[in-house]
Order: structure tokens, then C-alpha cells, then sequence
């Protein structure tokens, strides 16, 4: 009996789980990661769900693919590539390239017969989004079920795929149901990371399929031996294999036919059934071991040279033994594992003739590649220990391979082997250009860790004296590739030094290439190290050289650094006119365009106009969409964005478009960037069990986080010391911004103005150093006008020192006007009442405290809400019932609010069912209420929540 014959043993709740998971995609897409360790029966249990689906009310149509390991090298989009040529099958290839809509035309980086294969650089978005809207569009015609099995051999482009899909697919009725081995996960694993961070996500399910037990190895056995089996059997087969389902089962067959002497390690055990066919057969099982997991059946030929007749006969017999299984035009192992078993029993002579003729199958018939053909060559010629053709193989892929991933491992391969090829016969380029080309494509795809080690090797080799451009380019490069590093911890350098280098070695004088861009790369890191008076000279010794050389890209791109910095230095007007005078210089760079949108929305938030710093990020996106460039400075613009409308305080429209910023799956520093506005936001909406980990994660001072950027630097202390204020710990503020305020020199004015008002805040608190409040008022004077948020803010700090209802009313005044943070007018509000309260005069308290309730309730600020009905309860002003609710009965009683049931606000706030209970008891009883209906109904009349919203159909 084949494995495909036997029962599913151990596996019910898991199926039952994957059962339940395909009827929430009623509701829109979810994706399943089903885990186990090789041979754990991840293959066969989704094999049964196909079955039982098969007889579901709405059963799927089901699509499959395999990602290809090829020695440990996943070849990119191979298993993606798999399912659409399923679905073309299915529907035909006129319908599927409809389908996929304007990105239809990058479809030839999976398929070739599709179309060229494009240059991924600026096309993999468009790529995405066109596997995106076709999978949409197939399950409009029939709900898809999409299995990619075996993701540890996944390439990095897949993997991004697979994030991308998940994040974006949303309401059509599609499950990725996506394996992979979970013993494979090594700690360097590139996997792991990925797993760690989709798991995160809430229409992700995982699914982990555990070793079987005695019992469920008794179970089995009988089917698999077709016979009685003993307990001593029993014993012995659940030892040896320690429950992995396919063990068990290959084990048990072979002591079904009486061998009881089976070698107890994997491999002999994998090998058994191979030894049961014919030597025709199992010559034709290892040569399909070196192409991979499957193999075309039109390649095996050609690589085999095999007789027509003979070939297929080998093909029965391995097929009927369960060895391998037909799969559309070629055939596959019916399990990975028993396909290295097979690889690795090749003698050395074997594994090298194997691979060369595969090697020379592919040179001979190229048309026979199922992926890239340059990587597959470089591939199987390195396998054999041909150096010369591996190397021009790989030298080949590092150009023309459709994705930068296998790009960057191509030229890893191309640096393993250089010292032993014929450089002059393949035609290479100098080696320190090699490290120098592959230093950027590493950065292309925010690898900036390997790009720095990759371009101080070039540096290495390059000489200053006798090749000064060649190193001027290269230590820019270096310069960039260190302000692009999130990692604080020490030995990597210095990107001002570095850039600084360059311009030394530029030369003193001259209007040359290599010294602009060293300039223009100066200039840059200066800004961002804080350094403005230094950056506006060096911008402006840019600008004019390049005004007089008409440089125009580079002159846009110095006038961007030039505007920026001069609003940070306070003096936004003329700031903001160079920020818009770039543009014109911009010419369609699409670099240029974004940079603009990015710095100037900045801008716009520093100036206290938010209203327009928000339109032009926004429109700044939509460009970012256009270029194929979301995942870098798109995400960057919707959380400038999503920070001009905190002070506006569309807080809802904020979380959307962070919410849309994680989907599209942010990288490095842009990542950071976007992490630190959603922690700010979840802190004031009183989220602390999200926002407090996330800190933790992005902390300046530990290794591999966001710390070399000044400028994130003072982001995350304000958030931590924002965090820190929310959460009860008032005594650590004063310690958390000090940092900042002794170097206030080198932060922009809207910046320092927001640090300054925290400190004030923290300034009487216990924990703070009695002279804090001299500190503070020392930085606040001399009163600087020209400076928006300090009209507003300013006098906020000052409300903050004095705490009276004078300077409560100014503060209130002040922020009042167009530069005024909206979310801050609750919490002024709020001190404004207790002042009163402090003065005796309670009845002047109500008005304030209503006018925060209603704004709090409005954007969700349950921390700030909470102390106001506090105060309103104190004073007799307060909602029903006699308790104050913490922020996380806020949360609870908004969602009880709202319908939803104790097991749904549980997976929304990531608590248990039973904690939601007791929330809910405790609301109940503050609120004097009857039930969860009546406390909701309370509170809302109370104040507490925002009224009831109609909702269109």
C-alpha cells in the first residue's frame, strides 16, 4: 500500500482547523502556515484537505506549486510560477494575462513564454500586484485555494511575495496555504525572521503538525503492514522514528517483508524503497535527485539521453513504487526528503557527471529551463567543480537575472570563485568593481549590513593615489550604505566622517563629477547627523557649482537638502521655497520626485501645516505606486502622513494608512520609521502591550535597531518617553529625554519644541533633578516667532512650568490656532479643569472636562479618557457608577460596544477569552450597569464613547 493510500492518523484537529480556516475566507483572504519537521505529513494532510473540500458547499479551485532547493539555492518564483501556469491551464493564457491587468507585462519574470522577463529592480511591485489581481480575479470566478509547499527553500523574492499576498488580498475568497519544515529552521535561517513577522499579522493562521504519539504510531502501523502488529513492533518503530509520520511508515514497510536488521538513521530508512526497483530505474531516480524536487520529463531526457522506451518504463516503476509521482509535463519526488536521501548516496563521480548533464542538456536546449536558466547552469556547473563555466555562469546571472536577490547571491558566487577562474577568458570586470556593483544591488534590496562589507572590500583594493574617482565613488557609496544601517552598535563607522573623506579626496577646488556627488552625499549626512549650519554651507557650495556646471539632478537634490535643513534650523518660509523650487529639477528621476514628497512633507508637519503636509505625502504614495518603490520611500510617506494627521487628529484615517504601510511589508530604515508612528499612536490610544514591545524592538541603544539616525533617535525617545508617561512610569520621563535636551543644538525647532514639552510635563515629577525646571525654561527663552509649532507649543510648556489657569487658557488659546496639534487640546483641556479644581472652582471645571471627553472619545485616546472621567467623577461631573475604568476596560467596553463577542475582542486585543470576561464583569459593575448591553449604553450617554455611527450598505 503507497503512503497516499493510508489513513490520516493524528491529524483531525489540525485538519478540522484548516476546515474551519477555508470557510473564514467567506470573508476574505487568510493565509494558513502549516509546519512540521521533514516527513511530519505536512504533504499528506494537505492532500486530504483537498479531498474533503472537494465535497465542501463551495469547494476551491486548487493551485500548487513547490519551491526548488537545488543544493540549498532557491531558484526565485518558481513555486509562483508553478500556480500560474496551472491557472492558465484552467482559464487559458488570454484570460490570466487579463487578468493580471497593466502589470501583465512583468508576468514574464515567472513564465517566459509570457513575455521578456524585466529588470525586477523597479518592477517587483508591479509584479506583486499583478500575481495579486490575478489571484482576485480567479477566485471571483470560483473560491482559489493556493498550496506552495516546502518554504524553506523559498527564495527571498518569493518570501516577499507571500508577505505581499497576505497583506493585500483582504476580502477575495483566497487561502495560501503555505509548508514548510520547521527542523530547517536553523538560527541563521532567513526564514525565520519571515515566520516571526507574518505570524504577526491577523489574517494569518499557523498550523504545526506534531510527531505522532505511541498510540497514533499503533494506529497506523496496521494499515501500513497490512498485517497484526506486535507491541515489541510498535515499540521499535515509534523509537526509531520518534513519530514522524512518514518514517513510520516507510520503516513499517520494510519490516513488513522481514527485515528487521533496518539501519536506524534517515537516510538508509529513506533509501530502502530505491533499492526495491530495477538499476534502470534507480539510475533514472538519481538523475532526477540532481535536477531537484521535480524535474520536466522532456530535461531528463535530454540530460539522460536515455531511450524513449526505456525511460518510461523506469518512470512506471518508480511511480508505482510511490518513489515518484507524475506531476503535469514532468514528475516529482513524492517527498523531498527521500529526494536528498537519493543526492546525497551518489558516489563523487556520479554527483559530477550528473550535473554536467544537466548542465549541458540546458546549454544544448535552454528552452527546457523551468526557472532561470544562468542560475540553473551556475548552479549545476558548480556542483560538478567545473569552475570556469560555474563562474561564467553566475557572472551571466548577476545581470541577467530577473531578481535582485538572486542578483546578490550571483555575485556571491561570483567572489567565491574568483581566485580559481580565467578571469580573462570570462571576460570579467575588475574585482573591486564586482564588490562594487554587488555592494549596490545588496543595498537595492536593503541588505545594508553585507552591502557595507561588500563596498570597504572594494575600498580595500582600490587605490586613492593613482584611482581617486574610482574611490571618491566608492566611499560614497560607503557613506550612504552606513546612514541606510539600522545597527547602533559600535565598529561600522561613521557616514559624515566617510562622506567628508570623499570630499578630501575630491579635491579642495573643481567643479568634477566625483567631487559634487561627494558634496551633494556630505551635505546629506550632515542633515541627518543634526549638523545643519555645517550641511546649509556645504548644500549651498553644491548649488552653486552646479548652477554654474548645470548639474540639474544634482542641483535639485542639494536644493532638497538645503530646504529641508533650513526648516529645521527654524527658518521655514525660505526653507519651504527651496523645498519647491527643486522640483523643477527633478526631470521625471523618479529618486528626485520621491525625495521631494518625503523631505517636503516633513517639512510641512515641522512648519505646523499639516493639512498640506499630509496631501503632498499622500500624492507623494501615489507616485511611489507608479515607480514600483512602495516598500522603501512609500511607506515613508505614508507615515509622514500618518504623523501630520495625529495633529490634525484624524487619528482613524492615521491608523488606515499605517495599517496600509505594514501590509506592503516596509524594509531597514523605513521600517524603523513607520514602527516608531505606530508606537506613538498605539501609546496614546493606550495599546501598551503593542506599543511597549515595538519600543523594546526599535530601541536606539541595542544592537541591530534604529539608532544610527539622529533624527530616530529623538523619534524614539519621544514615543518612550510618551510611553513611559501613559503607562505610570512619570518618574523615568525626565531620564529618557535628558539626552535630547543636552543636545538640543542639533535638533530642528519642532522637534525640541515637542521634546520641550514632555520635559516640562516631567519636570515636577518625582525622578527629576531640581533643577529641571530651570533647564527647561533656559531652553524656551529667548521666544522664537518664526518657529510655527513653538506659537503653539511654547506656551503649553510654559502652562506645564506654571500650572495655572492662566497659562492653561493661553495654552488652549495657542493651540487653538492653525499650528496647533489637535490631539494636544483634550489633554490641555483636561489640566485646565484641574486648575480650576486646584482654585476651588469645580463648576468651572465641567465645560473643559466635557469639550476633552467628546474630543478623547473621538480619537480614541483611552489613557487620556480615562483620567478625564476620573477627574468628572471626583468633582460629581462623572459618568454612571462610582469606578474609573482602566485603559484597558476602554478598549474592552469600545468593542463590547460595538457587538462583538468576548472571543472576538479577545483575538483583537490579543488576550484570552477569560481575561476578556473579567474586563467586562468589572466595566459592568463600575457602570452600576445590568449587563454588557446596558454598561455600553451608559457609557455612551456618559460621554465615554463616541455616539453610534450609521453605516453605509
Amino acid at each position: 500500500m503507497s503512503c497516499e493510500d493510508l489513513p490520516v492518523v493524528g491529524r483531525q484537529q489540525q485538519l478540522d482547523r484548516l476546515v474551519e480556516v477555508w470557510g473564514d475566507t467567506r470573508a476574505g483572504a487568510r493565509t494558513v502556515l502549516l509546519a512540521a519537521e521533514a516527513g511530519g505529513g505536512k504533504t499528506t494532510v494537505i492532500d486530504t484537505l483537498v479531498r474533503t473540500l472537494a465535497d465542501d458547499p463551495r469547494p476551491p479551485q486548487v493551485v500548487a506549486g513547490d519551491c526548488v532547493p537545488l543544493g540549498g539555492e532557491g531558484l526565485p518564483f518558481v513555486p509562483v510560477a508553478a500556480v500560474l501556469r496551472q491557472l492558465i491551464e484552467r482559464h487559458g493564457q488570454e484570460t490570466v494575462v487579463e487578468w493580471a491587468g497593466a502589470g501583465s507585462d512583468t508576468l514574464g519574470a515567472l513564465i517566459p513564454a509570457l513575455g521578456p522577463a524585466p529588470t525586477l529592480d523597479g518592477e517587483r511591485l508591479r509584479l506583486f500586484e499583478a500575481v495579486g489581481r490575478l489571484l482576485e480575479r480567479a477566485a471571483a470566478v470560483q473560491p482559489l485555494l493556493v498550496v506552495l509547499e516546502d518554504l524553506h527553500w523559498a527564495d527571498e523574492a518569493t518570501r516577499h511575495l507571500i508577505r505581499f499576498l497576505t497583506q493585500t488580498l483582504c476580502s477575495a475568497q483566497v487561502c495560501l496555504l503555505v509548508s514548510y519544515r520547521s527542523d530547517e529552521l536553523h538560527r541563521r535561517h532567513p526564514l525565520r525572521p519571515f515566520v516571526a513577522e507574518i505570524a504577526r499579522l491577523g489574517n494569518l493562521e499557523r498550523v504545526e503538525l506534531p510527531r505522532l504519539t505511541r498510540t497514533e504510531v499503533a494506529e497506523l502501523l496496521p494499515h501500513v503492514m497490512q498485517c497484526a502488529v506486535s507491541e515489541e513492533t510498535v515499540t521499535s518503530v515509534h523509537e526509531r522514528t520518534e513519530g514522524v509520520p512518514y518514517f513510520v511508515a516507510e520503516l513499517g514497510a520494510a519490516m513488513c517483508k522481514g527485515d528487521g536488521n533496518l539501519p536506524d538513521n534517515l537516510r538508509d530508512a529513506l533509501l530502502v524503497r530505491i533499492l526495491e526497483v530495477s538499476a534502470q530505474a534507480q539510475q533514472v531516480v538519481q538523475a532526477m535527485s540532481t535536477a531537484g524536487t521535480s524535474v520536466g520529463h522532456d530535461l531528463l531526457a535530454e540530460a539522460t539521453g536515455a531511450d524513449p522506451m526505456t525511460l518510461d518504463a523506469a518512470l512506471r516503476e518508480l511511480v508505482d513504487h510511490g518513489i515518484v509521482r507524475a506531476d503535469g509535463t514532468g514528475y516529482a519526488f513524492r517527498h523531498a526528503l527521500l529526494r536528498e536521501a537519493v543526492h546525497e548516496d551518489l558516489l563523487p563521480g556520479e554527483h559530477v557527471r550528473s550535473h554536467v548533464q544537466f548542465a549541458e542538456a540546458l546549454t544544448r536546449r535552454p528552452e527546457l529551463v523551468t526557472s532561470h536558466l544562468d542560475s540553473e547552469l551556475a548552479h549545476h556547473w558548480f556542483a560538478a567543480h567545473r569552475v570556469q563555466q560555474a563562474f561564467e555562469a553566475a557572472l551571466a546571472a548577476t545581470g541577467s537575472s530577473p531578481s535582485p536577490y538572486e542578483q546578490l547571491h550571483m555575485y556571491e558566487r561570483v567572489l567565491e570563485l574568483w581566485d580559481q577562474a580565467d578571469l580573462d577568458r570570462a571576460g570579467a570586470p575588475p574585482h573591486a568593481m564586482v564588490l562594487e556593483r554587488a555592494a549596490l544591488t545588496a543595498r537595492r534590496v536593503s541588505e545594508s549590513a553585507r552591502g557595507l562589507q561588500l563596498i570597504t572590500a572594494a575600498l580595500a583594493e582600490t587605490d586613492a593615489e593613482t584611482e581617486p574617482a574610482d574611490a571618491v565613488r566608492r566611499l560614497v557609496i560607503k557613506a550612504s550604505a552606513i546612514g541606510m544601517l539600522t545597527d547602533a552598535s559600535p565598529g561600522v563607522g561613521d557616514s559624515t566622517a566617510v562622506a567628508e573623506r570623499a570630499v578630501e579626496l575630491a579635491g579642495p577646488t573643481g567643479d568634477t563629477p566625483e567631487r559634487v556627488a561627494a558634496l551633494e552625499m556630505y551635505a546629506i549626512q550632515l542633515m541627518l547627523a543634526g549638523r545643519s549650519e555645517e550641511s546649509e554651507q556645504v548644500a549651498l557650495e553644491v548649488i552653486d557649482i552646479c548652477r554654474r556646471t548645470g548639474a540639474r539632478g544634482q542641483l535639485g537634490g542639494a536644493l532638497n537638502t538645503l530646504g529641508a535643513t533650513l526648516v529645521r534650523m527654524g527658518r521655514e518660509e525660505e526653507g519651504l521655497a527651496r523645498l519647491h523650487e527643486s522640483w523643477q529639477y527633478t526631470d521625471g528621476d523618479d529618486w528626485l520626485e520621491l525625495r521631494y514628497h518625503v523631505n517636503l512633507s516633513d517639512a510641512l508637519t515641522t512648519a505646523g501645516r499639516p493639512a498640506e503636509a499630509a496631501e503632498v505625502a499622500l500624492a507623494g504614495y501615489e507616485l511611489s505606486k507608479a515607480y514600483g518603490l512602495t516598500r522603501g520611500a512609500g511607506t515613508m510617506l505614508l507615515g509622514n502622513a500618518a504623523e501630520a494627521l495625529f495633529d490634525l487628529g484624524d487619528w482613524a484615517r492615521a491608523r488606515e494608512l499605517l495599517t496600509g504601510a505594514f501590509e506592503i511589508a516596509p524594509v531597514g530604515h523605513h521600517r524603523v520609521h513607520v514602527g516608531l508612528v505606530q508606537s506613538w499612536l498605539d501609546t496614546w490610544q493606550g495599546r501598551f502591550d503593542l506599543a511597549g514591545p515595538r519600543l523594546h524592538e526599535l530601541s536606539f541603544d541595542r544592537a541591530g535597531r534604529a539608532g544610527r539616525l539622529a533624527e530616530y533617535r529623538t523619534f524614539w525617545r519621544w514615543t518612550e518617553a510618551e510611553y513611559a508617561w501613559w503607562s505610570g512610569r512619570t518618574d523615568e520621563v525626565w531620564d529618557i529625554v535628558a539626552p535630547e535636551l543636552a543636545a538640543a543644538g542639533r535638533l530642528g525647532w519642532g522637534r525640541l519644541y515637542r521634546m520641550l514639552h514632555i520635559a516640562a510635563r516631567a519636570s515636577h515629577e518625582p525622578g527629576s533633578p531640581a533643577d529641571a525646571e530651570r533647564i527647561v525654561r533656559d531652553l524656551l527663552e529667548p521666544d522664537r516667532p518664526g518657529v510655527s509649532l513653538g506659537r503653539a507649543l511654547r506656551p503649553l510648556a510654559v502652562a506645564e512650568l506654571d500650572d495655572t489657569v492662566e497659562a492653561w487658557q493661553a495654552a488652549i488659546e495657542a493651540l487653538a490656532g492653525p499650528a496647533g496639534p489637535v490631539y494636544l487640546r483634550p489633554y490641555a483641556r483636561l489640566r485646565l479643569a484641574k486648575a480650576y479644581v486646584a482654585a476651588k472652582d469645580r463648576a468651572a471645571a465641567a465645560e473643559p472636562l466635557e469639550l476633552a471627553a467628546s474630543e478623547a472619545d473621538r480619537m480614541g485616546m483611552h489613557p487620556l479618557a480615562g483620567q478625564v472621567a476620573a477627574l468628572r467623577q471626583r468633582i460629581g461631573a462623572a459618568g454612571p457608577g462610582g469606578g474609573v475604568l482602566t485603559p484597558r476596560e476602554y478598549e474592552v467596553l469600545t468593542l463590547v460596544a460595538d457587538g462583538r463577542s468576548n472571543a472576538q475582542i479577545g483575538r483583537e486585543l490579543f488576550i484570552s477569552t477569560k481575561t476578556v470576561s473579567v474586563h467586562v464583569s468589572n466595566i459592568i459593575a463600575k457602570l452600576e450597569a445590568n449587563n454588557r448591553g446596558d454598561a455600553a449604553a451608559r457609557a455612551r450617554r456618559a460621554g465615554l464613547l463616541e455616539p453610534v455611527r450609521a453605516v453605509s450598505s
